[in-house]
């Protein structure tokens, strides 16, 4: 599975920019199918964030 870590953006004064939204270890599981297992996430405020799965442009069944 491909992985990649962002450098933290950091304000003037060097400390690293408020978090939009951050979570560690996330899970998620629909019945059995486990869909997300220990996603850790720091989106800093102002940022523009995307997550894309396979399923992304399917249609409804």
């Amino acid at each position: 599975m491909h992985s990649s870590v962002m450098p933290t953006p950091r304000r003037a004064d060097g400390h690293p920019s408020p978090a939009a939204v951050s979570t560690i270890g996330l899970r998620k599981s629909y019945g059995d199918k486990t869909v997300l297992d220990g996603i850790d996430l720091h989106i800093p405020a102002g940022s523009v964030f995307a997550l894309l799965g396979p399923a992304f442009n399917r249609e409804p069944k």
